[in-house]
C-alpha cells in the first residue's frame, strides 16, 4: 500500500508516499467503508499527495479511481485532496483530480495545494476530530511538523 493513514472519531488523514495504484484503490474503499462504519457518520477526510510523488496514476488506476470514488463519497461529509506545491506537475495533477471528479459526479470534494488549507476547511466541520488525526499523523511521522493551519 502506498498509503499511511490516521483516523480520530468521524476525521480519516491519509498521506500518499508514491504514485497511486490499483491496490491502492481497492484498500481506500475497504477503509472508508470501515471508517465510516466505525464511526457511526459520515467522515470528513483530508488526503495528502506527498510532494515527493512525481508521476501520475496510469489509465487503469484512473478508472478504478473514476468508479470506486463514489462510493468513497457517500461515507463522507467531505473530502479535501491535498496535492501540495505550485509547480506546473502539482497543478497538473490537481487538474486530474478534479476531471476525475467531474466525470465521477463527485461534490463534496475539493482540492488544495497546501496542508493548512485543507485541514483549515475540514476542521470547520469536525474541529476537535480532524485535529487529533492530524496530530496522530503528524505524531507517527505520515508529516512533518510544519504545517500551518491556514484560515
Amino acid at each position: 500500500m502506498s498509503f499511511r493513514y490516521k483516523a480520530s472519531g468521524r476525521a480519516l488523514f491519509l498521506v500518499w508516499h508514491t504514485v497511486v495504484t490499483l491496490e491502492d484503490v481497492a484498500a481506500a474503499e475497504q477503509l472508508f467503508t470501515a471508517a465510516r462504519k466505525a464511526a457511526g457518520a459520515q467522515l470528513v477526510a483530508v488526503g495528502v499527495i506527498s510532494a515527493h510523488v512525481r508521476s501520475h496514476p496510469d489509465a487503469d488506476t484512473r478508472a478504478a479511481m473514476s468508479r470506486v470514488m463514489p462510493t468513497i463519497a457517500e461515507k463522507c461529509e467531505a473530502i479535501y485532496v491535498v496535492a501540495e506545491g505550485d509547480d506546473f506537475q502539482r497543478k497538473l495533477l490537481r487538474g486530474l483530480f478534479r476531471a476525475i471528479l467531474r466525470v465521477a459526479g463527485i461534490l463534496p470534494m475539493q482540492m488544495h495545494s497546501t496542508v493548512g488549507s485543507a485541514l483549515a476547511a475540514a476542521g470547520k466541520l469536525a474541529p476537535e476530530d480532524v485535529l487529533a488525526a492530524y496530530e496522530a499523523a503528524q505524531h507517527d511521522g505520515l508529516i512533518d511538523g510544519r504545517v500551518q493551519i491556514a484560515g
